[in-house]
């Protein structure tokens, strides 16, 4: 069944600072000679290229979430899980900037992606009593116990962090462990996989930023609009599969951290605001070059147009970076890698990851062949990923069988 935009759900909002619920992907589609078309179940609507290449399927969240409230397993009579083992993998995210702080109407919205690496996984198992271990343990253990009393649920099993990103660069890692350790021990006593504000809340997560945790269920690209004081976690706008071809190198000099925990809330406390104009020109950028691009698998334009968004997110926090990059090494290196013909590269949040878009595995690793002649390679972490489809990824197994999930797949 074909179906048409409505001529008026295309505009922004009323409070000026967000669109209506498809307008981004709408507005970018028709942009390009893009057919919208309703197929399936859940009312998931699609924006099918005219040439329908698999890799421009867009998924835009019309009921996306519908599909992820089946519930995946079943219980036992006192409410013990029938495994032996529940492991979730999840991806890592990067984070282009925020929209919009400070003045009315929603907060923060922006735009990010998933990459496959690096990647949180984990695994539960039974125990008597309650327990952690492995990388990042401390944390997941008050992960755990923020979920444990949100469903009321006395812990008995153990937890093993098998691989945990660093922390405080820019990836996301908080996120994508809470929602990690949040899933398991759904999974594990046998809970009906929760929407993603529900999974964010019953860990404390999602209190700004929402591309990690939509993009935890989803993977790929993705928009989202900005929260309002009332709402749990900023709506997804839309999410877009990008080539499979396409390659993510991460980019970290050793020696910083980004901004977190109370010193970034002191941070966020001494923003100006973001003006209205500039979270316009953002808006703008998105809907008619980003998402385009995007959409039509047109990688030159797609990476002059993330450059041209994160130089301007970024912008807005020179109060506290001293420009569009976190300080002079990383506004150095970006240049670098702006010489080198690469041009699409940015910061993830506060860094110091920053990212360079490469069209092809090969042409990355090359790229990261001419930044190892840089004098100060020795101080750098290189890593190329494949950039996420699907989100995370659920197995659960016994004695007898596996099997495998993964709940954000369409």
């Amino acid at each position: 069944m074909m179906v048409s935009p409505q001529p008026g759900r295309l505009q922004r909002a009323s409070d000026g600072r967000c669109w209506s619920a498809p307008v981004c992907l709408a507005s970018a589609c028709i942009a390009q000679g893009t057919v919208l078309e309703k197929r399936g179940d859940f009312g998931k609507t699609y924006a099918i290229p005219q040439n329908n290449t698999p890799h421009k399927r867009v998924a835009v969240a019309f009921g996306l979430f519908g599909r992820a409230m089946k519930k995946m397993r079943e219980q036992n009579s006192d409410g013990r899980s029938q495994h032996d083992w529940v492991q979730v993998t999840a991806p890592s995210r990067l984070h282009f900037g925020l929209m919009s702080y400070g003045g009315p109407g929603r907060q923060f919205g922006g735009a990010g992606v998933m990459i496959d690496q690096p990647s949180t996984q984990l695994t539960v198992r039974a125990a008597r009593t309650f327990s952690a271990s492995g990388p990042g343990a401390p944390r997941a253990i008050q992960f755990a116990k923020t979920w444990s009393k949100n469903h009321s649920i006395e812990l008995d099993c153990h937890l093993e962090m098998i691989q945990l990103p660093p922390e405080h660069v820019g990836l996301g890692t908080g996120t994508q462990l809470g929602l990690s350790v949040a899933a398991a021990l759904n999974a594990w006593y046998g809970i009906v996989p929760a929407r993603p504000r529900e999974l964010a809340a019953s860990v404390g997560r999602g209190k700004r930023s929402a591309v990690g945790t939509h993009g935890f269920f989803l993977g790929g690209l993705i928009v989202e609009r900005g929260k309002q004081a009332k709402e749990l976690l900023s709506p997804l706008d839309c999410q877009l599969s990008l080539p499979e071809n396409w390659r993510v190198v991460l980019v970290r000099p050793t020696e910083f951290r980004g901004l977190s925990g109370i010193a970034e809330q002191q941070a966020f406390a001494e923003l100006p605001v973001i003006p209205s104009a500039v979270t316009e020109k953002l808006i703008d950028e998105l809907r008619q070059n980003l998402l385009p691009a995007a959409a039509q698998g047109a990688f030159t334009a797609f990476s002059k147009s993330l450059f041209r968004y994160g130089q301007l997110a970024g912008s807005c926090f020179a109060t506290q970076q001293g420009g569009s990059y976190n300080g002079p090494r990383l506004t150095q290196l970006v240049d670098h890698i702006l010489e080198l013909g690469i041009a699409g590269v940015g910061q993830s949040s506060w860094g110091p990851t920053l990212f360079a878009l490469l069209p092809t595995p090969t042409e990355a690793e090359t790229f990261c062949d001419k930044l190892r002649h840089l004098p100060d390679h020795d101080e750098m972490d290189l890593l190329i990923s494949p950039i996420n489809r699907g989100g995370h990824h659920l197995s659960t197994g016994d004695s007898f069988s596996a099997t495998s999930q993964a709940p954000g797949t369409l």
